[in-house]
């Protein structure tokens, strides 16, 4: 099942992810000197979801 940007952004910021700002419908998030963007979507694609998880090195389902 997909989830929401919202909801993945919540799995990144419980993980030491700090939200920095959003600019249109990406949200931007920091940690370690690291920035990573996550789109602001209902339904975020598979690959897509697995890919921003393994940036922010993520536990991957």
């Amino acid at each position: 099942m997909a989830i929401s940007g919202k909801e993945l952004r919540r799995l990144a910021e419980r993980a030491g992810w700090v939200f920095k700002r959003q600019s249109g419908s990406h949200m931007i998030l920091e940690k370690d000197g690291k920035t990573v963007s996550i789109p602001n979507h209902r339904e975020l694609k598979k690959g897509t979801e697995l890919a921003i998880r393994k940036q922010m090195n993520l536990k991957i389902k």
